[in-house]
This record gives C-alpha cells, sequence and structure tokens, in this order.
C-alpha cells in the first residue's frame, strides 16, 4: 500500500504491475495504470501520472451533472470533500487560519490539548478481541502468540517460542520480562502496529539487534527502545468513510496480517540463536521468504 504523501521507491511500481498482470489476464480486462501523486512526480514505470488536483476537478465536474441520491455520487462527493480537506492547499483558508492563530493561540492550543478521541471506543472494542487476535494469529503461524502488558492505548503480544532464546528475558519493561514485543498502538492521527526491542542485558541484546538487522527499518545506534519494523494500519481520516464496527475489523485484520507477516520473519532470523538454546527446532517447513514486512 502506497500512503498519499509518501512518494513511490524502488520497484514499486512493478511489483505493482505484475500483481494486476497476475490476477486479471490480458485477454480478460482492459488494464489501465494511473499513478496518483500529490507531487510533481514522473512514475518510474509506465504508468499515466495524475495530480490530486486534476483528479478532484473531474470528480466534481462529474458530481455537477450528477443526481444527488445515488450511493455512488456520496461517495464520490465525499472523497473529493477529503482530498481538498487533507491534501490540498487552499489559500483563503491558510490566510484565515494564520489570522485566527495570531488572534486566538492561546484558545486554539487549549482546545488542541484536550481534543476528542478521533478513535472513540475502538481501543475498548480491539482489547475486547486481543484473545482473539493471539488465538488468529498462533493458528496461521503455528507459534504461539499470547498476550502481554497492555498500556493505555496500547496492547502487546509475544511470541512464546522466543522465551527461550538467551537475552530475550530480562527486560523490566512489561511484567513478563520480554526483551521483544509487538504493539498494537492508537496514536492521533494513526493506528499503528510496531515490533520493538526494549532494554535488556548489552551483550544478549546486540546479539539479537544483529541477528535482526536484515529487517530494521532504522539503522545506527539503538536506543532502550528500538523500532525492529511498523505498519501503518487506519488512518484517522478513513474513519470518514468506515463506522465503527468495520474500523475495528479492519484494524484487527490488518494487524493480525502485520503479526503473522512479520513474526515468520523474525522466527526465521532468529533460528541461529536458538540452535544454541534448548528450544525445539521451528514450526515451519518453510521459514518466510518475505524481505519487506511494512506496507509502501
Amino acid at each position: 500500500m502506497r500512503t498519499i504523501d509518501a512518494q513511490q521507491s524502488g520497484n514499486q511500481l512493478q511489483r505493482y504491475r505484475r500483481t494486476v498482470e497476475q490476477t486479471w489476464p490480458e485477454n480478460e480486462w482492459r488494464r489501465v495504470f494511473i499513478f496518483l501523486t500529490k507531487y510533481e512526480e514522473e512514475p518510474h514505470d509506465n504508468w499515466i501520472p495524475i495530480r490530486l488536483p486534476r483528479l478532484v476537478k473531474t470528480i466534481d465536474d462529474f458530481l455537477s451533472t450528477s443526481a444527488d441520491g445515488a450511493l455512488s455520487v456520496q461517495t464520490l462527493r465525499a472523497y473529493s470533500s477529503m482530498l481538498k480537506r487533507h491534501h490540498m492547499e487552499n489559500k483563503e483558508l491558510t490566510q484565515l487560519a494564520s489570522v485566527i492563530w495570531s488572534r486566538h493561540s492561546e484558545a486554539l492550543t487549549f482546545l488542541m490539548r484536550h481534543q476528542p478521541d478521533v478513535f472513540g471506543g475502538l481501543f475498548t472494542d480491539l482489547s475486547n478481541k486481543a484473545d482473539e487476535i493471539a488465538e488468529e494469529a498462533s493458528e496461521i503461524t503455528d507459534l504461539s502468540i499470547v498476550r502481554d502488558d497492555d498500556q493505555a492505548r496500547i496492547m502487546r503480544f509475544a511470541v512464546e517460542e522466543w522465551d527461550h532464546i538467551p537475552g530475550l528475558l530480562g527486560s523490566d519493561w512489561t511484567s513478563s520480562k520480554r526483551v521483544l514485543l509487538f504493539e498494537l498502538k492508537f496514536e492521533s492521527e494513526c493506528v499503528r502496529g510496531y515490533l520493538y526491542i526494549g532494554p535488556g542485558a548489552d551483550a544478549r541484546r546486540q546479539e539479537i539487534l544483529d541477528a535482526l538487522a536484515p529487517i530494521r527499518k532504522r539503522k545506527g545506534y539503538p536506543r532502550a527502545w528500538s523500532k525492529i519494523t511498523q505498519r501503518d494500519l487506519l488512518a484517522a481520516s478513513e474513519l470518514e468513510f468506515t463506522g465503527g464496527e468495520t474500523a475495528s475489523e479492519l484494524i484487527k485484520s490488518r494487524f493480525v496480517e502485520f503479526l503473522c507477516q512479520t513474526a515468520k520473519l523474525v522466527h526465521d532470523h532468529l533460528q541461529p540463536l536458538m540452535l544454541h538454546s534448548e528450544m525445539p527446532q521451528s514450526h515451519f517447513a518453510n521459514p518466510s521468504s518475505i524481505t519487506d514486512v511494512e506496507s509502501q
């Protein structure tokens, strides 16, 4: 998935093209590859570039001649409105905002600090489904995925098989003493999935970091809590198109996918450390060959 604020990377468009070509054969489908971009950016592959202003104008031209009652029209109208609000510059509104801030900065700062929780009761709903998440992930990966300690707006999960690896127990992060934990975190603008390595014995912790180096997104000197990888699950803007129940199911399914893909990959990379422990060997017949667990 390519977020609207991200720029293309590597062979991203070629991969997308291959997926489309394999799924929808040319003799049965007419395929048009559109590169929707927020920036002045030429696609690396042979796609048709379309910038957001052109797309919005096309949608608005269509809406001006369409009946308001149709569900498709309502959906397009909401989509156009969202693009204008979140991703297109409006000079008049920008100027007005500057004037308002200059006159009422103290009141606006107060309102920002006390803004309502945009995700409402979704965290509570997902927290009630945490055991389902762990069970479903365990069935998919053939690993023992279990809940760990929760925190305000953060749910944590662990892989029990990793507890036998020297160095993966001994942290004061949570009551389980685990060093390597998955997090489902509700942040202000987005719900994200993470895999973190927390504080631990320096020598053992470095062995784990070295083993996971191929999949670490942020290189350099590791901090006490270091992110191995992450994935955006649901942006606040998506709530405009989903009800609470639908949003909850989306977050759950996307997090389970992230957890399973990452757990398989990490399990594979930790195999050399497992060989020196008393832990049984991997349950996988064919460990995952995924090389990039983060959505584009």
